[in-house]
């Protein structure tokens, strides 16, 4: 969101809770000029109680904001991986959604004091929608900052992933055009190997491309196999994928190849 937006936002909110107040302040003036000591008290009171009912949504939103920055990457990447776009064009979110869900009970309730969880959970659709929200921008920035300027056609992008992996140690080789098996890159690194299809797509990635691979994986006896786009997946594809034990990759993600593979701590 650009700062406009947010001072507009922010406004708006002031405004709000000003109008509250003055709500609150005209009703209760009546008690001013009948018991001047009780209505002011009164005043005095209503005014404490917006105040502290704003600085506690400042902080419950505080703590979804630095659970969100503090796990961005790992968000970042779930995003990736489960939100889909349907055979006819429609995002399919239920499953990204519930991955939030999953964030905010695992990450998020846990560190609430207990007089904020009654708030917490008035609020949780309104609290998805920040965390859907800034993750959606984290990953446009991330997409944003990643070097595909030159990249026109599938086998600029077979080169790009290569180059990829290779910055991430890899040791990489391109089949070319014939010959491939399925496979446009083949990888290894200590001692594991994964072959992988290349997709430069401006549509979803259909279960072809799954096929593909694994056909190219037992054809190279390779560890792994993986297809990578800079596209989403199908949900035909992505359940293909579950059944071969196959990545679906946003070229994003290539960087944390390791770490999806497990192999970390590998000799």
């Amino acid at each position: 969101m650009d700062r406009g937006k947010q001072e507009t936002n922010r406004s708006a909110a002031v405004c709000s809770r000003l109008s509250i107040v003055a709500a609150i302040g005209m009703g209760l003036a009546v008690l001013t000029q009948i018991q001047p000591p009780l209505g002011i008290v009164a005043v005095l009171a209503a005014f404490a109680c917006v105040a502290m009912w704003a600085t506690s949504r400042r902080r419950l939103r505080r703590v979804v904001t630095d659970a969100v920055q503090k796990h961005q990457p790992a968000l970042i990447r779930r995003r990736a991986q489960l939100l889909r776009t349907d055979a006819y064009g429609a995002e399919q979110s239920a499953r990204w959604v519930k991955e939030i869900d999953y964030f905010i009970d695992t990450q998020i309730v846990p560190s609430l004091r207990r007089r904020q969880h009654n708030a917490f959970r008035r609020r949780h659709a309104q609290f998805v929608k920040v965390i859907a929200d800034r993750v959606a921008a984290g990953a446009a920035k991330t997409l944003a900052m990643q070097p595909l300027g030159k990249v026109k056609t599938g086998a600029d992008f077979e080169v790009f992933c290569a180059e990829e992996l290779r910055r991430a140690g890899w040791k990489t080789k391109l089949t070319g055009v014939t010959g491939d098996q399925g496979a446009d890159l083949v990888a290894e690194k200590r001692g594991v190997s994964i072959v992988l299809q290349c997709k430069f797509y401006s549509r979803p990635v259909g279960n072809k491309a799954v096929q593909e691979v694994v056909a190219a994986r037992a054809h190279e006896h390779a560890d792994h196999a993986a297809v990578v786009s800079n596209r989403a997946y199908t949900t035909a594809a992505d359940e293909l994928a579950q059944t071969n034990s196959v990545l679906l990759l946003h070229h994003t993600q290539l960087a944390q190849l390791d770490t999806l593979l497990g192999i970390n701590q590998a000799k």
